[in-house]
């Protein structure tokens, strides 16, 4: 396991916060999640969904009509508090539009239960994957499809860290690790960090080079 400081978290949330549409997006989620909070009414569904989709990169190319169908009949108001928060991420994970070949998996269904409830549901995506399983020394796809191992060795590290963390800060340092433990492999390669990362996100870490770098501080 490599050494995780406190000063690793505090300098993720300083990029954060100089992310303005990164932050500006959350807000917006945050807000429409707590307008719409109850999962009844198919067009609340509907545009929660397209939502989350498009802000927050699950590429959904699918029905999104029959999603929000599927997840009205779970009824899932009734199950946020009774049910384990990876059962429930996996319930609607298993989701699978008729025609589609793919099920709308663990990326979309942790993301949507996470803006309903953040201190319930980490946010599981490759860049956060990538990063816990870095952090604990697992090879790359351990936690592949794995929602409930995930947040189990989650939690276990945030209840054994020396400061209390949360789900929100740790979200926000998995994602900027993950996306730096790529950005550092390609570094010296332009052509595939293009492949990589958008323009804006290029951009963004070079003019931010040393704090990204104070990511893995010891």
């Amino acid at each position: 396991m490599k050494t995780f400081k406190k000063k690793n978290i505090e300098v993720a949330v300083e990029i954060r916060n100089k992310m303005l549409s990164w932050n500006e997006v959350n807000k917006l989620l945050r807000r429409e999640f707590n307008n719409k909070k109850e999962n009844k009414d198919f067009h609340d569904i509907g545009y929660k969904i397209e939502l989350v989709n498009k802000l927050f990169n699950c590429n959904l190319n699918m029905d999104k009509r029959e999603i929000a169908h599927e997840i009205q009949q779970l009824k899932i108001d009734s199950k946020f508090d009774v049910m384990k928060p990876e059962q429930l991420v996996k319930e609607i994970a298993k989701i699978q539009p008729s025609f589609y070949k793919r099920h709308v998996g663990f990326v979309f269904s942790s993301k949507y239960c996470h803006f309903h409830y953040p201190n319930k549901f980490p946010i599981y995506d490759r860049y956060a994957r990538n990063a816990l399983s870095n952090l604990l020394g697992k090879s790359k796809s351990y936690y592949e499809s794995n929602y409930t191992q995930f947040k189990k060795d989650l939690d276990d590290l945030i209840s054994n860290l020396s400061w209390k963390s949360s789900y929100k800060e740790m979200d926000t340092y998995l994602w900027l690790y993950g996306q730096w433990i790529v950005y550092k492999k390609y570094i010296d390669d332009e052509s595939e960090l293009k492949k990589r990362f958008s323009h804006r996100i290029r951009n963004f870490i070079k003019n931010h080079i040393e704090l990204f770098f104070e990511l893995d501080s010891k």
